[in-house]
């Protein structure tokens, strides 16, 4: 069995290449101080964490809700997702691994 070598940069050849950052730029400089200012104006999200914790204590339930939700993904992070695989008519998958014949 032959196989072509791999391209460089994945199909189109302008994906990520071996070694080279895919975000070489880094975060926008807009962005950075969006945050900045966020960050200034909010005692670093001390009054956001504040505001969120009064309305989960105090706001109506669709507000508590949502808040709660707020305040356990920044707390604790997301939770995973969960992707379950399955195959023809809900069946086992089946994976095939062939290595390249050595010359």
């Amino acid at each position: 069995m032959r196989t072509t070598p791999k391209q460089r940069g994945g199909v189109t050849g302008k994906g990520f290449l071996p070694g080279r950052s895919g975000n070489a730029g880094g975060r926008p400089k807009r962005a950075a101080k969006l945050i900045e200012t966020i960050q200034q104006h909010t005692h670093d999200g001390g009054d956001l964490v504040d505001f969120m914790l009064k309305t989960f204590r105090n706001g109506p339930m669709r507000y508590r809700m949502e808040a709660a939700h707020w305040l356990t993904e920044r707390g604790f992070g997301r939770a995973p997702q969960v992707v379950e695989h399955v195959g023809e008519e809900a069946g086992p998958i089946h994976v095939r691994v062939t290595w390249p014949e050595e010359a």
